[in-house]
Parts: C-alpha cells; sequence; structure tokens
C-alpha cells in the first residue's frame, strides 16, 4: 500500500511540474509554424438511457514541419448535465500518439474532474514523438452515458482553455495549439416504454359491453 501511495504522489507530483513548466514556457518560447487542430471525432445523435457512448480526442498536424510531442493535458467540458463522463483511455480508433509508450495509459483519467468536466493526460515514457505534417493522432478514447430521463436537446463538447488543455515537448516548452473545435450531437430524449393496458383491465372494460349485447339478443 505505501508503495501505491508513493507512486500515485510521484504521477500527481509529476504531473504538476510537466503544468507548471508548459505555463513557463507559453511566456518564453515563441509560436512556431506549426498549425496543430484539436478536435473531436464525428459523433451520431445518442438515446437518453444509453451507456459506453465514445469518441475520440484528436490532434492534427495540419502544416509546418514536424513536431515533437512528448506529454498533454486535456479538459473536456460539457453543455448538458444529463451526460456523465467515464472513461478517458489510450484505446483511440486512430493511432495513440504515444503508441505503446504512454507512462500513465492505458487510463489516462486524470484528478479533479466532476461528471460534466473530464480531464486527461499522459507522457511519452521514452522521450516523446515526431508528428510529421498532415498527420492525425488520438489523444484519447472518452466514454460517456447519458440519463434515462434525459429529454431531447442539443449536446455541445468543448475543450477548456490553456494551460487545462495544452501539449509539450520533451524539453517541456508549450506546443502551441492553433485551433480547437468542438462537437454538436443531439440527445434523443427518453426511451421509457408506453405501459399497455393489462389483461385484466381489458377485461373489466370490456365485460359491460358483452353483457348488454347479450341482455338486446334476449
Amino acid at each position: 500500500m505505501k508503495n501505491n501511495a508513493g507512486f500515485l504522489r510521484f504521477l500527481i507530483s509529476f504531473r504538476l511540474a510537466l503544468l507548471a513548466g508548459v505555463v513557463l514556457a507559453l511566456l518564453t518560447t515563441p509560436a512556431n509554424a506549426n498549425v496543430l487542430e484539436l478536435s473531436f471525432s464525428p459523433m451520431n445523435n445518442v438515446a437518453a438511457g444509453s451507456t459506453n457512448n465514445g469518441f475520440d480526442v484528436l490532434l492534427t498536424n495540419t502544416s509546418g514541419p514536424s513536431v515533437a510531442i512528448d506529454g498533454f493535458f486535456f479538459e473536456i467540458l460539457s453543455s448538458s448535465s444529463a451526460v456523465t463522463f467515464t472513461s478517458a483511455t489510450t484505446g483511440t480508433t486512430v493511432p495513440y500518439v504515444f503508441g505503446s509508450n504512454s507512462l500513465l495509459g492505458p487510463d489516462i483519467l486524470g484528478p479533479g474532474g466532476t461528471p460534466q468536466d473530464l480531464r486527461a493526460s499522459d507522457l511519452d515514457a521514452i522521450g516523446g514523438i515526431s508528428m510529421a505534417p498532415g498527420v492525425t493522432l488520438g489523444l484519447g478514447h472518452i466514454l460517456f452515458s447519458v440519463s434515462p430521463t434525459a429529454s431531447t436537446q442539443l449536446v455541445n463538447f468543448t475543450y477548456a482553455g490553456f494551460p487545462a488543455t495544452s501539449l509539450a515537448d520533451d524539453l517541456g516548452n508549450n506546443v502551441p495549439i492553433s485551433t480547437s473545435v468542438g462537437v454538436q450531437f443531439t440527445i434523443g430524449g427518453s426511451n421509457a416504454a408506453v405501459a399497455e393496458p393489462s389483461s385484466l383491465i381489458l377485461l373489466l372494460t370490456t365485460m359491460p359491453l358483452a353483457l348488454v349485447g347479450r341482455k338486446r339478443l334476449r
């Protein structure tokens, strides 16, 4: 138990140290020529009461030279209280940014989040990757559930700003994100089935009519 507690403290301290380095680097490092876009994979509409709805966090180097990535943070905000984020892993549909060299994966869910505020982070265990122009990589696979009492509504997922959502190179320098693109989808409303009348109710309803019919025949 002591070893586990010590390792957890190390991870939290490491994340805080990286975050502090990114903040400092923002003030001292000029923007590079890369155009990095953070987005979400396309999403289908979902039903009230559904679980394990998934999507990916995507990073694209749209132009410029190759860029070094050694760590990241992201924070996703939901506009609806009917949504509950449940998981963040390295199991992305597109190649994961650090491949099999994830330091914190496969579970990269970070501390401090809420049901509608998901925070995640990871580091490359061997010193970072070089991301070529035109390449799209995954930063995380996210799962969420929807309240069974949710009404029909539009939901927006957006990224929190810097430094909650940020990238760092192998020296801890900030790697600027040029654009972050949210996503919108529809919750289809309650799936509760309409209760059908029971057999007893139907029998009690139709019995008087049957008796009236028999009297008329007499």
